[in-house]
């Protein structure tokens, strides 16, 4: 049986301003593991990237847990999925609850947008 999908529902305003805060501290992790990511896999470190200090630090951190490069990559990448989303369908959700503008027709001529 398959379920109805629900319309999409409108955020309180202070999860609209957290969400907001969040969404660009999600990215920064996502990219944060991502540079990780790069730089670690420049075992030659020939690369800018991989002789900077904050490598240096990740590649120490990887040494102790490797879970450190994954909480950063895939949180702020999963973190990030759901923030615009979620942001996304309360727009949505407003957009759906604003009332509808009348066409340049139905301004011109009202009584035939009443029988519709």
């Amino acid at each position: 049986m398959a379920s109805t999908p629900q319309p999409p529902r409108r955020l309180k305003d202070w999860q609209v301003v957290l969400y907001t805060v969040l969404l660009p501290v999600s990215v920064a992790f996502f990219v944060m593991g991502l540079l990780g990511i790069i730089a670690l896999s420049d075992h030659q470190q020939k690369s800018w990237l991989s002789r900077t200090r904050p490598a240096e630090y990740m590649r120490y951190l990887i040494s102790i847990n490797t879970g450190f490069l994954a909480i950063p990559f895939n949180g702020g990448m999963f973190g990030s999925i759901f923030l615009i989303d979620a942001l996304r369908k309360h727009a949505r959700a407003r957009v759906s609850e604003a009332p509808r503008k009348l066409s340049r027709q139905e301004r011109r001529h009202p009584e035939k947008a009443k029988t519709k």
